[in-house]
């Protein structure tokens, strides 16, 4: 019969405390839903690529010999205990014209197994003479199934005869390659350093003897997923497994070539084939594919923020569920004393409590999770999608770990904190539970200590400035609840200010010119003066400045990146165009003649400050330690930037200048263009390229974050809210007598209202200054993690940020205000005020 009473009155104490009750379930269900689902974007980035990677069969390693791969070398692959599979294939990087430009493309075999192609339109070629093209280079360029395209040959020898039977293909298919994830295509030694898209073709296309690539599984790979330590060590120990043999093959395949040489003596040939280099491997995980790294480090960015920003976002949320069940602990107390008369025992009281808590965290909890772990990752993995484009599926399966640890968390918060409150509580007696506690004994607060302030309040004003300090525990929980919430909404508008501010920096304020036009590196002297001389004298073009540009390797200690090296003719010519100077201090920096300047990611990426060595690695001219003379302040790309003179004394000849940057007269767009074609009509010309252009580019890239920032914001905006709705149904709570007396002794329903409105008041636009500093030290730390690799986010917040962020919190807080103006009005004086004996 206990038992039965009890039940019914702890669902009796559900319906009647609904708000209460649904505040918790809400705000812990987000709480949940935000950690497990922003910690799940992470691996969920990780199993959506894997997926793809497994099912088009990507490589695990690559051989590349120096002399070429044979079927020999691909029998003594296979038989290694952790090679699964081992096929040899065929590539080349050649020039393309492609409407009046010259363009690099990177043409490979199609493999038996291997780096399945995705086809999307047409079919895979068949005859040495049909292609499959990139269908981003073929939409890009508006080629058609059916076109056919032409492989130039350079000037300086037939490179594409050497490798190829064909240089006219027929394009059959157009697709994409589990090699190229993303824009990029990756650099060469032809053209300007860049590839701009793949031709996939048979094997027999390629007029090679020799393979030139071993393409490796890793045995058991498959079974773990990419970018991990367990896939990372199982490609580790078959890389140890094949250098173990690189030796005694590449002696076999040297010893070939010499006896192959050493019968055709007597020839042009044989002679040739007696400066064979000396055979070497040089062995390639997936990092060396384009995009590949970088895509895990993105991943691993998301895992850094799942670490901090929901961790702060459930906090908020565990600590006001907490505060919401030890209040109802403490007002039920007459209740619990008058149980406890009638015999109950303590663990049957303490289990109504214990339950609601139970319930109402759990359930939210299980519900946040069971959507959270949905829709965050969604959100998240379909913003880099944008990005990484051929990924075709988003897988998002439920992460147990995670959700465990969000509900443990929640439950434990506020399960011990009720089970503490029941245990203070149920440890007096009925007689004392049953009489209300005590008041709280006055104390005299600062501002009474400064006579000459506080005789300046009026009555209300000082009630309300005491009330404020004497519930303490109130007061920091709403600060910290409002300030954490104006944290979040600051961060996710300071992420969009950080972000798109970066465009406007880098080509109004780093980069101002116009366009580039890029040069074949074997120009004669005369054709370079003739379009030199175009640019000089066209009344369109207001200035020029000629530089050497080139996609090179730099080394720094373990840390080895891939930026533009750009060496300067005159440096006073260049200043007009591309600004140097320091980020923070905006200082003139100036190139000299004993170092290069850094580009600040770059930098940090190399871990290089100035003053530091750097070595550039150039295979044909020889590796060169400089030093860092200066960083300068750059967003979009990476570049080492040095003098004309320094390049010489280096290398101990003039560089090979092959780029013009040039800056229009206006911002007419269609002169730009009309500029571009007359200079891509010279012979000489590889491409060029508008600043405009890239940046529209850009633009549509970092649209993708969109997403990411309004789930933060309104996520941030929803917590706010019912923070703001429970601590304020809390204070009217506990305060019901008080308020109760007041109207007693003749206060209106808006005299009532505005006196617990004030405290609100102040207490909110406290916590937004304390969100003002939190947000500001959060953004600064959230803003280097999202970073990606070739990309550096600014680091200010506009004020319309903070004022934005404190307007959504007002609004919030007035919103709860007018709800709670009707629980006001529904006080009843004469029961809140009936005698306890």
């Amino acid at each position: 019969m206990r038992k039965k009473g009890l039940k019914k009155d702890f669902w009796m104490e559900i319906k009647k405390s609904r708000g209460r009750f649904l505040s918790i379930f809400l705000i812990v269900a987000m709480g949940a839903a935000f950690f497990s689902g922003i910690r799940a974007a992470e691996p969920d980035m990780r199993l959506s690529a894997d997926a793809y990677f497994d099912e088009q069969n990507l490589i695990d390693l690559k051989a590349l010999g120096t002399l070429g791969i044979t079927e020999g070398d691909l029998e003594a692959l296979r038989d290694l205990p952790a090679v699964e599979e081992a096929e040899g294939g065929y590539s080349a990087d050649v020039l393309c014209n492609v409407k009046g430009q010259q363009k690099a493309l990177h043409v490979m075999s199609i493999l038996p197994t291997m780096n399945k192609i995705v086809v999307e339109k047409g079919r895979l070629p068949e005859k040495r003479d049909e292609c499959l093209v990139d269908i981003d280079f073929l939409m890009a360029n508006d080629y058609k199934i059916g076109d056919t395209i032409r492989l130039e040959i350079e000037k300086d020898g037939d490179h594409t005869k050497k490798t190829l039977h064909e240089d006219t293909y027929t394009i059959v298919g157009a697709g994409s390659s589990p090699c190229y994830i993303s824009f990029g295509r990756g650099s060469t030694q032809i053209g300007i350093g860049e590839i701009s898209g793949f031709l996939a073709v048979a094997p027999e296309a390629f007029a090679m003897d020799v393979y030139t690539e071993a393409n490796i599984l890793v045995k058991e790979a498959k079974d773990e997923t990419a970018f991990t330590k367990e896939y990372e060590q199982k490609v580790k120990a078959a890389e140890k497994e094949i250098e173990m043999i690189q030796n005694l093959q590449c002696e076999t395949r040297y010893n070939e070539v010499v006896k192959e040489a050493a019968a055709l003596k007597d020839t042009k040939e044989g002679m040739g084939a007696f400066d064979a280099v000396k055979a070497e491997w040089y062995i390639m995980t997936r990092d060396s594919l384009p995009e590949y790294s970088g895509y895990g480090e993105n991943a691993e960015r998301m895992r850094s923020i799942g670490k901090v920003f929901p961790a702060l976002f459930f906090l908020v949320a565990a600590l006001i569920s907490l505060t919401t069940m030890t209040r109802m602990v403490e007002e039920q107390r007459t209740q619990i004393g008058t149980l406890k008369a009638l015999g109950y025992s303590k663990l049957s009281i303490a289990g109504k409590y214990l339950n609601y808590a139970l319930l109402a965290t759990l359930g939210g909890s299980v519900t946040g999770v069971l959507i959270g772990e949905k829709i965050f990752p969604l959100i998240i993995v379909y913003a880099y999608k944008i990005m990484y484009t051929h990924i075709p599926n988003i897988v998002i399966p439920y992460h147990v770990s995670y959700g465990i640890m969000a509900t443990a968390a929640a439950v434990a918060c506020t399960f011990f904190a009720t089970l503490i409150s029941c245990c203070k509580e149920l440890s007096s007696t009925p007689a004392a539970l049953m009489r209300p506690s005590a008041p709280k004994e006055g104390k005299r607060i600062l501002l009474e200590r400064l006579p000459f302030l506080w005789k300046c309040f009026s009555f209300i004003w000082k009630s309300t400035f005491r009330n404020l300090l004497r519930y303490k525990k109130r007061f920091f929980m709403t600060i910290f609840g409002i300030g954490g919430c104006m944290a979040l909404m600051l961060v996710g508008f300071g992420l969009k200010d950080s972000i798109y501010c970066i465009l406007d920096l880098q080509y109004k304020e780093v980069q101002e010119y116009d366009g580039a036009v890029y040069l074949k590196e074997q120009i004669s002297p005369d054709a370079k003066k003739e379009i030199e001389e175009y640019l000089d004298n066209n009344e369109k073009v207001r200035r020029t400045a000629e530089v050497y540009m080139k996609m090179n390797k730099v080394e720094r200690g373990n840390e080895v990146q891939e930026p533009y090296l750009s060496v300067v003719k005159d440096e006073r010519e260049l200043a007009k165009l591309v600004h140097f100077r320091d980020r923070i201090t905006g200082e003139k920096l100036e190139l000299s003649d004993d170092g290069v300047i850094l580009t600040e990611k770059l930098a940090s990426m190399l871990e290089a400050k100035k003053g530091d060595l750097i070595t550039i690695v150039n295979e044909k001219l020889g590796d060169r330690e400089v030093k860092v003379t200066d960083i300068c302040e750059n967003y979009l790309g990476h570049y080492i930037y040095m003098s004309g003179a320094f390049y010489k004394e280096i290398y101990g000849e003039e560089a090979a200048y092959n780029c013009f940057y040039f800056d229009m007269q206006t911002n007419d767009k269609a002169q730009l263009q009309n500029i571009g074609k007359d200079v891509l009509s010279f012979p000489d010309v590889l491409n060029v390229s508008y600043a405009d252009t890239m940046r529209a580019q850009m633009d549509d890239m970092l649209t993708s974050l969109n997403l990411v920032i309004v789930v933060l914001i309104i996520s941030a905006g929803a917590l706010a809210f019912i923070v703001l709705y429970n601590l304020n149904n809390i204070n009217i709570t506990e305060r019901k007598r008080e308020l109760a007396t007041l109207k007693v002794l003749g206060f209106y329903d808006k005299e009532i209202g505005a006196y617990v409105y004030r405290e609100n008041v102040l207490l909110t636009l406290l916590g937004s200054l304390a969100g003002c500093v939190l947000g500001w030290i959060l953004h600064r730390y959230v803003i280097v993690t999202v970073e990606i690799e070739e990309i550096m986010f600014g680091r200010q917040m506009e004020f319309i940020s903070f004022v934005y962020s404190f307007l959504f919190t007002v609004i919030f807080s007035l919103i709860v205000n007018v709800v709670m103006y009707f629980k006001l009005k529904r006080i009843d004086m004469i029961e809140s005020l009936k005698s306890v004996e």
